[in-house]
């Protein structure tokens, strides 16, 4: 063989094997779509502060849904629940709603993220109500296709299920076993994500 024909397939070898190893595999876009998913829990509102509960007795009111779910998350000791017993309307007293106040524990704080939001007392003799950010679980890849590579921007479509489940999302089910979509681990979604490339570096753009 001429050597420099010899030489010159080396050298173009060895270039199309350096593209080659820049193009994302599918271990990393694996591993950048957890990162992200671990990043970004999927939540639920909590309510803390005062609760409303209408009209009801507390009986009454802990035998529905909500009143359940808090109860569980109370024995859980992720919030504690106190009784406010009547709040009356300062300018009629025949005007009432029952009040509990809702606090979160040391043990349920771990299980927040983000911003609360708080709304202003409605009167005078009330106190704020506040929406925590309860994280419920997070998605996890159950099987990922090929990654196609474009240059310096890359695509695979996958799909996700609901993976590390808290005590809130378990306290959920266990007083609502008629929902079978909130971070149910068993339901697969399909979804697509794209990558771009900056400096040799892969980064996750857009995750469903």
């Amino acid at each position: 063989m001429n050597s420099a024909f010899a030489l010159t397939a080396i050298v173009f070898a060895a270039a199309l094997s350096g593209c080659a190893s820049k193009d994302l595999t599918g271990d990393q876009a694996k591993s950048l779509i957890n990162t992200y998913f671990d990043q970004h829990p999927t939540t639920q509102q909590l309510l803390t502060g005062m609760d409303n509960i209408g009209t009801d007795t507390e009986a009454q009111y802990f035998a529905k849904p909500g009143g359940k779910y808090q109860k569980a998350l109370e024995a859980d000791g992720l919030i504690t629940i106190a009784s406010k017993g009547k709040v009356y309307n300062p300018n009629n007293h025949a005007e009432y709603f029952n009040a509990l106040d809702i606090v979160l524990t040391d043990k349920g704080k771990p299980f927040v993220t983000g911003k609360p939001v708080t709304v202003p007392p409605p009167s005078k003799n009330t106190w704020p109500i506040v929406y925590e950010n309860a994280i419920f679980c997070y998605k996890e890849i159950a099987t990922l296709g090929e990654v196609t590579t474009n240059e310096d921007s890359a695509s695979a479509e996958y799909t996700w299920h609901a993976a590390k489940l808290t005590p809130f999302a378990n306290d959920f089910h266990k007083t609502d076993p008629t929902d079978t979509t909130t971070c149910n681990p068993d339901v697969k979604v399909n979804a697509t994500a794209a990558f771009a490339r900056k400096n040799d570096v892969w980064t996750v753009t857009v995750v469903q």
